[in-house]
């Protein structure tokens, strides 16, 4: 491959090419999780090219559209460059051929290279805006002005006032912590970094089984199918989870208000689940449950007026 050092990767080539074949070994291998600084030449690429895309080409892209040209590059790997269309995956492809040619690495590590900044960007989903990845790498790689980095440190300031959040929160987010993460953080990283990993029959059946422990990820689970329209799996899942574990009200409760937005019908089914089983709730006390009740019952009402 010869590049001469442009963004662009030449006709005809695809970056299969430069990908070594899978070994039992490297698919042993769940996520990226503790092997930053061993795979930091291809995160390094991708994060550095993303920041410099936004901040110098394209500064109304999304984290979603950003997302959604990663996911392009990592499941058409053996397409050559005239089968991508977007600006920004034609400018990367180069540069990654690049890292690759230097350094190969298999097709199952480059995709957990992808998954990784995959699920960076999705852990700044819950921040409110739609570029919230974006200014942050920009942030943390030092792409903004002295100004800009203060602006940006202002933002999450404000933010985490609105939040609630500690100033050790804080801090955290502007990376000026230097507290050290318990084990219990840094497990629940790892479950979280390899579960976004996964390949959806991988997700299905984790969820299957550990939904209650792992409710944070069932949400985010079924928040990305109703994005992808994937209404037939949502309704798959969330069966097979309230079968496995429908003794929790709360549960049929959530369940419902994802499919509020796509099944009136299908939403009211889970809220009369949920509000036949208020009375066996663990632990609440009569108050609580009458309030939940309630709630309850003001969603169906919301379900049959907006049914009409």
């Amino acid at each position: 491959m010869n590049s001469n050092n442009t963004d662009h990767l030449d006709a005809g080539v695809s970056l299969s090419v430069f990908l070594k074949p899978d070994t039992p070994e490297v698919k042993q291998i769940r996520s990226l999780q503790d092997k930053e600084t061993e795979y930091s030449e291809y995160l390094g690429t991708i994060e550095g090219g993303i920041a410099l895309y936004y901040y110098e080409q394209d500064n109304k892209i999304t984290d979603k559209e950003i997302i959604s040209v990663l996911r392009n590059i990592k499941m058409n790997l053996d397409k050559d460059v005239s089968y991508f269309s977007h600006p920004f995956e034609v400018l990367m492809l180069g540069p990654l051929a690049d890292a690759l040619e230097k350094k190969p690495i298999t097709f199952h590590e480059f995709k957990l290279v992808i998954d990784y900044v995959l699920w960076s960007i999705d852990n700044r989903s819950w921040m409110g805006d739609k570029q919230a990845y974006l200014k942050w790498i920009c942030y943390f790689l030092g792409v903004y002005t002295a100004k800009e980095e203060e602006q940006y440190e202002e933002r999450i300031e404000k933010l985490g006032k609105k939040m609630h959040l500690s100033e050790e929160d804080v801090d955290q987010l502007l990376m000026k912590s230097e507290k050290a993460f318990t084990d219990d953080e840094m497990e629940k990283t790892r479950i979280e970094s390899e579960f976004f990993a996964m390949d959806d029959d991988e997700k299905f059946g984790f969820l299957a089984e550990h939904s209650p422990e792992h409710f944070d990820l069932f949400s985010v689970y079924l928040m990305q199918l109703q994005d992808r329209k994937e209404f037939e799996l949502m309704k798959s899942l969330a069966k097979r989870v309230s079968k496995k574990f429908g003794d929790d009200p709360e549960l049929y409760l959530h369940v419902a208000i994802f499919f509020s937005a796509v099944d009136l019908n299908i939403a009211k089914s889970y809220l009369a689940k949920a509000l036949s089983r208020v009375g066996t709730l663990q632990g609440a006390q009569a108050q609580e449950k009458r309030h939940l009740e309630i709630k309850i019952k003001k969603f169906i009402k919301d379900c049959d007026r907006n049914n009409k």
